[in-house]
């Protein structure tokens, strides 16, 4: 369980806030808004949603998706939080995460939302955003 601190000038919070923080800058983003606190949550910090145990969860996520996709275990991508194709912005926030799960919530988008059809409306993209989401969280 992660605590409320502050220690060598990092705010550290607790897990109920972190998910509260994320779902703000989710929205904030999809809204075309670049939260600039971003980064500091997603840098070695624990999981925000915490799916059937916690980021032991999460990281089972991530080597499922490693067997599934060996050839991109273990290296290291960029994913826009609001994908590009939905109408998320060039610049707009990413996270480094690992290849293969990147693949995994890329073709998770694609089963929801197929390429080449224009960016749905904001309403539908938040939608989809949030489905994959709940169901690959973001380490």
């Amino acid at each position: 369980m992660c605590h409320y601190a502050h220690a060598q000038d990092k705010w550290i919070l607790t897990n109920s806030e972190l998910s509260t923080a994320d779902q703000n800058f989710r929205e904030w983003a999809a809204l075309g808004y670049t939260p600039i606190i971003t980064a500091a949550l997603v840098v070695g910090g624990p999981a925000l949603v915490e799916p059937f145990g916690g980021q032991s969860g999460v990281n089972a996520l991530i080597k499922a998706a490693q067997e599934q996709y060996p050839g991109k275990a273990g290296n290291i991508e960029l994913h826009h939080v609001f994908p590009k194709y939905l109408g998320g912005s060039v610049s707009g926030t990413v996270v480094a995460i690992d290849a293969a799960y990147h693949q995994v919530i890329t073709n998770e988008f694609r089963a929801l939302w197929a390429y080449g059809q224009g960016a749905p409306v904001l309403q539908r993209a938040q939608e989809i955003m949030q489905q994959v989401y709940n169901k690959f969280p973001l380490p």
